[in-house]
């Protein structure tokens, strides 16, 4: 799930399908800021302290980050090229970092609504099952005609 994105915002973010605690895990999910270098945050992070998160990004993004940019195809072995290249400092303002909390809280509050456990249940096992279900039937159903 997406809570912002480029075309409205500075900051992408979205729930990361990374977490390492996977769909079983509530306070290891993970919100992404996508970006050059991306950063990823906790959900107990942000219930911890989410004042603390928020300047933990600003120093993140205010610094040059050094990386790599796509250059040119090789037209001999046409294989992508990049080059080094030094991604300049964000440094977010105090609104941008507002309106990152509210991003930040938005994805708590969705965390604290899906693992529910009638809604987790929903999610992770009914809809998966009823899916296999279905699409078994209309192969099935596509292979009897």
């Amino acid at each position: 799930m997406s809570y912002s994105r480029w075309s409205h915002s500075v900051w992408y973010t979205y729930w990361s399908s990374s977490s390492p605690g996977g769909f079983f895990s509530k306070k290891d999910q993970i919100i992404e800021i996508c970006d050059s270098h991306s950063y990823f945050i906790t959900y107990r992070e942000i219930v911890q302290d989410v004042d603390k998160v928020l300047q933990q990004v600003k120093e993140f993004y205010s610094v040059d980050r050094p990386g790599s940019i796509f250059d040119h195809v090789d037209p001999e072995t046409r294989q992508l090229r990049y080059i080094d290249w030094i991604y300049p400092a964000k440094n977010p303002t105090d609104e941008e970092l507002a309106e990152l909390k509210e991003y930040l809280l938005m994805f708590v509050a969705d965390m604290d609504n899906y693992f529910k456990p009638l809604n987790w249940l929903k999610y992770e096992v009914y809809y998966p099952i009823r899916n296999k279900i279905v699409w078994w039937y209309r192969g099935f159903k596509k292979n009897q005609q």
